[in-house]
């Protein structure tokens, strides 16, 4: 027997079973078909180099939930949703960072390792779509920007979670992509606009906060049948409408220039006096 082979073969043996052997290299993944909701056990898989090494679970770096090395990989558990990280330091050597997107019942899992995600990841994270519950634990009566409302916005109008946006209320009515004129709410740089429906609005030029729920019209513009606006600025009088008060105050001055146009025409048969002549 050839003991030249048989001896580097022991020794092998000998490394793996001790923790005395130290790995060159540890690097971290976490298969994205895993579920990943909380109190949901996910397993991050642990690749050592130039052999197998064990990890030690005080060598593990977490920024939230439990991590324990259990059959030779780290498991992870977290309570609540939100994106955690997780890391290995041992021996000198700092493995690859893993992010675990943790997302509520119902949600597809989306897991990030490291910076060099793949783009089928990417396409799993666009396709998340939430449930009705956490939609509206998220947004229901929630104040949001009009960008946000924007981001979210298929999620908003497939579970029709009422929400208030804010955004800058222009004086004046504002073409839309048909060439109607709307009453619409501004993002803050002016390139982006929500259509106001429901009810009109008798002022502008000021922020104010729209209360409704989202959909879009044939042009696929964010549309907002609304229930309520408000401000807490000084509003000024929209140039394009008016109040019934301010309708009927016209309507008031036409018919005192109609009576002024119009003189009452005196009986010649009466005299100054009201009495008519003999």
């Amino acid at each position: 027997m050839n003991m030249k082979k048989i001896l580097p073969a022991i020794a092998l043996v000998s490394c793996f079973m001790l923790t005395g052997c130290k790995a060159k290299s540890i690097e971290l993944s976490v298969s994205p078909d895993q579920v990943m909701n909380p109190y949901q056990t996910i397993i991050v898989d642990v690749k050592t180099s130039p052999f197998p090494t064990r990890i030690d679970p005080n060598s593990i770096t977490v920024n939230g939930g439990d991590s324990w090395v259990e059959d030779g990989v780290i498991k992870f558990e977290a309570e609540d949703p939100g994106d955690y990280t997780v890391r290995v330091d041992q021996d000198g050597v700092t493995s690859n960072t893993v992010t675990i997107s943790i997302v509520p019942k119902g949600s597809n899992p989306v897991a990030d390792n490291n910076s060099s995600a793949s783009d089928s990841s990417s396409d799993s994270s666009s396709q998340v779509t939430d449930s009705k519950e956490a939609v509206e634990k998220e947004f229901k009566d929630q104040t949001i920007s009009v960008d946000a409302a924007y981001e979210n916005a298929d999620k908003l109008i497939q579970y029709q979670v009422p929400v208030v946006v804010t955004g800058n209320l222009p004086q004046a009515l504002v073409a839309d992509k048909n060439g109607q004129m709307v009453p619409v709410l501004w993002n803050s740089t002016t390139s982006e606009y929500i259509i106001l429906q429901g009810f009109e609005i008798p002022f502008g030029g000021c922020t104010a906060q729209a209360t409704g729920t989202l959909s879009r019209d044939a042009s696929g513009q964010l549309v907002m049948t609304m229930t309520f606006i408000r401000t807490d600025e000084e509003p000024q009088v929209r140039h394009d409408t008016s109040s019934e008060e301010d309708k009927d105050s016209d309507s008031d001055k036409k018919d005192d220039q109609t009576q002024d146009t119009n003189p009452q025409t005196q009986d010649p048969n009466q005299n100054s006096q009201g009495s008519v002549n003999q």
